[in-house]
């Protein structure tokens, strides 16, 4: 049997190695808002997007060595946009690692842990959906637990 109940991604957590500079990055070039940022005691910084989506980064010295396919992905309206998020990232001299026509690329988080195939971000248009309907979850629903501990 297989699981339909409604279910939605609310957050990643991803292990950095400055958060300070993860945030200007995720902020800079792929939509979080550095104003949302919060800090727990752990040392994890939660920044959110307009969707309602966080980013729980977390500060540690080595996190291993991630899988080369390690990557997440951003969805963007039309390619003109994808296009213009190209453009900022190398104006900002982030290292792109793949791109095609469609368009659609990869580039290098700065603050990636470990090994290079961490913090692969790819940004594309191929399976681009109609904008959501309602509105996106406001910072009202922040509690002292960050959303990784909690249970």
């Amino acid at each position: 049997m297989v699981y339909r109940a409604a279910m939605h991604l609310t957050h990643l957590g991803l292990p950095v190695r400055d958060a300070d500079r993860s945030i200007a990055f995720y902020g800079g070039h792929f939509g979080f808002d550095p104003a949302t940022a919060q800090r727990y005691p752990d040392g994890t910084v939660i920044i959110r997007n307009s969707d309602g989506f966080d980013l729980a980064l977390h500060a540690v010295p080595d996190a291993g060595r991630p899988q080369p396919f390690l990557h997440f992905g951003f969805r963007m309206a039309n390619g003109a946009e994808v296009s213009a998020v190209l453009s900022r990232v190398r104006a900002a001299g982030i290292e792109v690692i793949e791109e095609d026509d469609d368009p659609s690329f990869k580039c290098l988080a700065p603050t990636a842990t470990a090994s290079r195939s961490t913090g692969r971000l790819h940004a594309d248009r191929r399976h681009a959906s109609p904008p959501r309907r309602g509105t996106a979850r406001r910072n009202a629903d922040r509690r002292t637990t960050p959303p990784h501990r909690r249970r």
